[in-house]
Formats: structure tokens, sequence, C-alpha cells
């Protein structure tokens, strides 16, 4: 993983490094998840994860042909942005995801049980710390009357829940006898992306959590040295709120390749939630666009390069040697259009910092994600505000269920 801010200098503080270091630091070594920064404990937590492997496999004896993923935002993004780069894995189940109310996909959710021979071809994940998201207890209930109708039978079983104890759902998933793994008290969902809301959904496709862990332990390693200021993620944090300072506060997260695309979903959420607030008459906050390569060089570009210089764009590039590259007519075509774009930044001296991977892999995404969840606190500490709470959902989710 490498980072270069562009044209722009860092203005991120030793001392708001040294806050957010030591806060981490004090988390790790109590080893209590007793603080909303308590998700830096998920990656060491082998009893965690021996606990959601041991569900799974009770729930699911064989790797099923399809993973049904039923949460929205937060409980789920992370999952789907690790899902994307695991299923480069061609052993790897199809996954679903049902996140929203929508009629197109219930009926792709029906046609993909009625495809199945046997009860055992499918897993159903229902993830929702609350329990009582509206979204998603909708989308549960329509995929267990969809199951029961094709089979007979209620999928609770087969169906592994990732909530709060004393949850709505936690309730359910006792009296249905449905396979439960708790979610410490103190988790936020966008912040829990390397805890069992992303790790269940990959158990149950088989894939490996260790090397997930081995990336984001990489990155919590240089939590314990003297001066992380030098760390990729900090430099990121520091070139991205000298960029906010400055105004530049739409951020598009442009990916190269577009199988980045779901991990850039997560992303963008998790920089709106955590860095956009109300404090007092003052409103802070940030607007993160998705932009993806080589696309949006032929739909987004006329604003980028030509339109107001209000943009920070934050190139991403990962290299796809194992994938596209193995076709020869595509060999080196996406990294050729990469240069070109971020030749045209630094020829117009726009606005833009650089992060690339090495890979693609289960592992680097362990590293990114890790590394992002701590740039997001560093940014928010030099803010002055506190990431880890919405005011803003909470508001609309009290009209609603008023």
């Amino acid at each position: 993983m490498s980072f270069s801010g562009g044209h722009s200098q860092g203005s991120l503080s030793k001392k708001d490094i040294g806050i957010v270091q030591k806060n981490l630091r004090s988390t790790l070594k109590k080893g209590e998840y007793e603080n909303p920064a308590s998700w830096v404990l998920f990656p060491r937590d082998r009893g965690l994860l021996e606990e959601a492997e041991r569900v799974v496999a009770l729930a699911r004896p064989k790797t099923p042909q399809y993973v049904i993923l039923i949460g929205i935002g937060g409980s789920t993004l992370g999952a789907q942005a690790m899902i994307s780069i695991a299923q480069l894995d061609k052993k790897s189940p199809s996954y679903f995801f049902l996140d929203t109310v929508d009629d197109k996909s219930y009926r792709d959710l029906e046609e993909i049980i009625q495809h199945i021979e046997s009860p055992d071809d499918i897993c159903f994940v229902v993830v929702s710390p609350s329990g009582s998201t509206l979204e998603t207890t909708t989308n549960k209930a329509v995929a267990d009357e969809l199951f029961e109708k094709r089979f007979g039978e209620s999928c609770a079983s087969r169906t592994i829940v990732v909530t709060k104890k004393e949850s709505e759902l936690w309730k359910y998933a006792e009296e249905e006898s449905s396979p439960v793994v708790l979610l410490p008290s103190s988790t936020v969902s966008r912040f829990g992306a390397l805890g069992p809301m992303g790790i269940v959904p990959l158990l149950c496709g088989g894939h490996d959590i260790r090397a997930l862990y081995r990336g984001a332990c990489a990155v919590l390693d240089t939590i314990k040295e003297d001066d992380m200021s030098d760390a990729w993620f900090a430099r990121s944090a520091s070139h991205i709120l000298s960029h906010i300072k400055k105004g530049n506060t739409i951020i598009s997260l442009f990916m190269f390749p577009k199988i980045l695309e779901a991990f850039a979903m997560w992303y963008r959420q998790i920089l709106s939630e955590s860095l956009s607030k109300e404090v007092g008459d003052v409103r802070i906050g940030v607007t993160p666009i998705v932009s993806l390569g080589s696309n949006d060089l032929h739909v987004m570009a006329p604003r980028y390069f030509d339109g107001p210089r209000d943009i920070l764009t934050h190139l991403f590039w990962a290299s796809q040697e194992d994938v596209s590259d193995s076709l020869s007519h595509s060999r080196g075509v996406l990294a050729r259009l990469y240069q070109a774009a971020k030749d045209t930044y630094v020829e117009k001296e726009l606005p833009f910092i650089e992060l690339r991977m090495d890979a693609l892999s289960v592992e680097a995404m362990g590293s990114l994600m890790q590394g992002k969840m701590i740039e997001t606190m560093l940014i928010a500490q030099a803010l002055g505000i506190d990431p880890f709470t919405q005011p803003g959902v909470d508001t609309y989710k009290k009209r609603l269920h008023t």
C-alpha cells in the first residue's frame, strides 16, 4: 500500500494523531468492548472468530450454492466490499444482496429459490445491530415467505442472525431456534466490517478470514510505533483534512479497476456518516461520490478536469495481473488509462491524492479497510467531531416510527 498526496500539503497535527493513537492503544491493551473504538479488537479476537466459525459450521454443514445477505447500510456494505474481492476465487458460491425494499430484487430472489434443488443449497444471513431496521425486517419476512412457499418449511435453521443481545431480531432467533452470532454492544455498524457483520457472510462462502485479519493486523502494528504519522492512512487523513479546510468537501472516490466499486460504497458511507455533523450553528460535512475507471473518464471527466476546482479526487489503483491481464488484448490497457487520467490531474494542477494497492486480495482488503477506519477517526479528531454518531439518521428514524 503506497500513498501520494499529489500537489497538497498535509495539515494533521501530531497532537491529533497522538490522541487517536493513545485511544486505540488503550483499547487494544484493555481488550474489552467498552467503547465505539473497540472495533480495533476484531482482527485479534480469536474467541470471536472461533465462535463465528462454530455457528456457521452448525447452520451450514456444506458450502451452499447461494448466500443471501439481508441488511442495509453499514450492516452489509463492508461485507459486500470484501465479498467482491473474495469472489475472485472461482470456488466461491454466488452471493445475493437484499438491502432495500425493491420488487425486482424480490423477483430475482424468488427465481434463485425456485432454481435450487435442495434447501441445503441456500444460506441466509440477516444483519441488524438494532434488530428493528424496517428495510431489513421487511426483507427478511419476504425471504421467509418465498422459502416456505418453495419448500414447505421454515428457513429459520438456515438463517444466521447477526445482531445485539436483547434486540428484536435476537428475540426472534431465540423463538425460532435460528443460529445467532452476537455483536458486542459497543459496535457501530459502519465500523464493524471486520467483526461478525463482515466475517459471517464470508465464512458462509468458505472464505479465508485469517488472510483478511493478517492484512488488518499489519495496519494495527503501526499503532504500537512511537509515531504513526508516516503510516499511509495517517498521511491520507492529513491530506484529506487539508482539502476539507480549503473547502474541497466534495470527494470523488475514483476506482481503478471497477471491481473496487463495492469498497467505494462502503468508504463513501464511513466518510459521509462519520464526518458530517451539525455542531451548534455550524454544519460540517463531506460529500463523497463514487467514480469508476475507466467509465467515468467518458462521463464525469468534463466536470473533474474543466469544472470548478472544488472537488478532491481520491485515485485508487489496484494491480489486477491475475484477472484481466490473463487476456492478451487487455493486458496493460487499464494501467495506461489510469496513468493518462493521473497525468491530466498533474498537468492541470487539480486537487488529488493517490492510493496504490499491490494486489487485489482479501488480505489487501483487510489492510485497506482497517486503515481507512483509522483515517476517518483521525480526520474527525482534527475537526472536533464524534465519528461514531449519526444524529441526522437517528432523526429520520424517529419520524419513521411515529
